[in-house]
C-alpha cells in the first residue's frame, strides 16, 4: 500500500502542521510500518529530487517562479503524478487547505483515495483579523449549511471538500464543524488526537536545569509557548502577570515563540527583569525548561488539539488554558488544569481576567493541588495524546479507505 504524505515546509515551518508531519516521519524512520510504503512530497522546493532516509522516500518538487496561482494546483498534481510513476491505488494524506484542489487534479487523472487532516478551523482565524466574519460563523453554527459565497476562503474551501474521501479531525469540535458548516456525511469524518514521542521527554533533574538556566530554587515559572499575536491570548495575560509580580517576589515568566514582539513589548510596562524570551528554540531546550515550570498557560481566543498544551502536559505540567472549542477537550477542569471563561460578544472577544487572575492565585498558593493537577496531566497525555495511538489509528484509516477504492481493470 502506497501511503504519500503532501507537505510544503515553505509554509508549514513553526506550526503545528510541521510537527504532526515530522511525527509521522521519525516514527515511520524507527518503526518502518508493515504493508504501507510511506512517502513525503514536499512541493514550492527550490529544487526537485528524491532522496531516501532510513528507509523513508522524501521527494521534493519544484515549481516556476512565475506559476500563475489559477495554473498552481493542476502543476503540482501533474508533477507529482509523474515522480511516483505508476502506482496501484495510491492514497495521498493532505494537510493543508489550500492543497485540496490538487486533489481534485490528481483524482480526475489516476484511481487514487484522498485523506485529508484538519488541523485548523478557517473562520477562528478571523476571530483577531475580521472579528465580523468570525462573529457570523460563530454565532450560526448549527444553524447554517454552508459558508456564504463572499466569504472566498471559506467558500472556496467547501468546494474543494468534494475532493476529499475521508477527513481525519484532531478534535471533536473540528468534527462537528465539518458536519454543520460544511455539510460533511458523519461517516467521512473521524477524530485522532495529535500525540508526540514520549522518548523526546529525556530524564534529567528539573532542581539542577532550573540551576543551570539561572532561576533560583524558590521562583514559580509559569511557561506560555506559541505564536505571539493576539488570537494566541499572550497579550492578554502580560497586564495580568505584571499585577501578580506586584503580589509575589518569585514570579517568573518565560515565552517561547515567534511572532509580533515589537506588539508584547509595548504591553509591558514593569517587571521585565522576570521575563526570559526564549524566541524559536530547539524542542530539546524547551523540554529541559519545562522539567522544572510550574504552571503552563495558554489563553488563544481560538485553538485545536495545541500540541504546545500536550508537550506541557506530558512533562507533568498543570495547565491553565481558556475554555475554548479545542483546548477543552484536553483540560478538564480541577483535574488535569483549569478553564478560563471567555466571552465572544458581537464586538470583541473577552478573555475574563479576574478568573485569569484568581486561578493563577489559587494555583501558586495550593502547592499540594499543583502537584495533583500535574500527575493527572501526565496520566491524560499517555492515555489519549500518545504518538503511537495517534499512528496506530491515523494507519488502520489509511488501510480502511484505500480498501474502499476500486482496483484498475487491465
Amino acid at each position: 500500500m502506497n501511503i504519500y504524505i503532501i507537505d510544503s515546509k515553505r509554509v508549514s515551518l513553526g506550526t503545528g502542521v510541521r510537527t504532526y508531519i515530522d511525527q509521522i516521519r521519525d516514527f515511520a524512520k524507527s518503526n518502518g510500518p508493515d504493508h504501507f510504503q510511506l512517502t513525503f512530497i514536499d512541493i514550492e522546493e527550490n529544487e526537485s529530487c528524491i532522496k531516501n532516509d532510513k528507509g523513508i522516500n522524501e521527494i521534493n518538487i519544484s515549481g516556476p517562479s512565475d506559476l500563475r496561482k489559477e495554473a498552481y494546483s493542476e502543476y503540482y498534481a501533474d508533477k507529482i503524478i509523474e515522480w511516483i510513476g505508476e502506482v496501484e491505488r495510491p492514497l495521498f494524506h493532505f494537510n493543508w487547505i489550500f492543497h485540496n484542489e490538487i486533489a481534485y487534479f490528481l483524482k480526475s487523472k489516476i484511481n487514487c483515495r484522498v485523506v485529508f487532516t484538519k488541523h485548523y478551523i478557517i473562520y477562528r482565524n478571523f476571530v483577531s483579523t475580521n472579528y465580523d466574519i468570525f462573529y457570523h460563523y460563530h454565532s450560526s453554527l448549527g444553524k447554517i449549511a454552508t459558508p456564504r459565497k463572499e466569504d472566498l476562503e471559506m467558500y472556496h474551501e467547501y468546494l474543494n471538500y468534494a475532493n476529499v474521501d475521508h477527513f481525519i479531525t484532531v478534535t471533536e469540535d473540528a468534527a462537528l464543524v465539518l458536519k454543520s458548516l460544511y455539510s460533511i456525511e458523519a461517516g467521512k469524518v473521524s477524530t485522532i488526537y495529535n500525540g508526540i514521542e514520549t522518548k523526546l521527554l529525556g530524564h534529567r533533574d528539573g532542581e539542577s536545569l532550573k540551576s543551570h538556566f539561572g532561576f533560583s530554587e524558590k521562583d514559580f515559572i509559569i511557561t506560555y509557548v506559541g505564536a505571539i499575536n493576539q488570537r494566541k491570548g499572550i497579550l492578554d495575560f502580560i497586564p495580568v502577570f505584571e499585577e501578580l509580580c506586584e503580589r509575589y517576589d518569585s514570579l517568573r515568566l518565560v515565552i517561547a515563540g515567534s511572532g509580533s514582539f515589537d506588539l508584547l513589548f509595548s504591553r509591558f510596562k514593569r517587571f521585565w527583569s522576570r521575563v526570559t524570551f526564549l524566541g524559536t528554540v530547539e524542542r530539546t531546550t524547551l523540554f529541559e525548561f519545562h522539567k522544572f515550570t510550574d504552571l503552563g498557560i495558554l489563553l488563544s481566543h481560538a485553538e485545536q488539539c495545541s500540541y504546545a498544551a500536550l508537550e506541557m502536559m506530558h512533562h507533568g505540567i498543570p495547565l491553565l488554558v481558556s475554555n475554548v472549542d479545542g483546548l477543552n477537550e484536553m483540560v478538564e477542569e480541577n483535574y488535569n488544569g483549569s478553564l478560563v471563561e471567555v466571552s465572544f460578544n458581537d464586538e470583541r472577544c473577552e478573555i475574563n481576567i479576574d478568573d485569569v487572575r484568581n486561578k493563577i492565585i489559587e494555583l501558586i498558593e495550593d502547592n499540594q493541588r499543583r502537584l495533583i493537577l500535574g500527575k493527572n496531566a501526565a496520566k491524560i497525555a499517555k492515555e489519549n495524546f500518545c504518538l503511537e495511538s495517534m499512528i496506530e489509528k491515523t494507519f488502520s484509516k489509511y488501510k480502511e479507505i484505500q480498501a474502499q477504492c476500486p482496483r484498475s481493470h487491465q
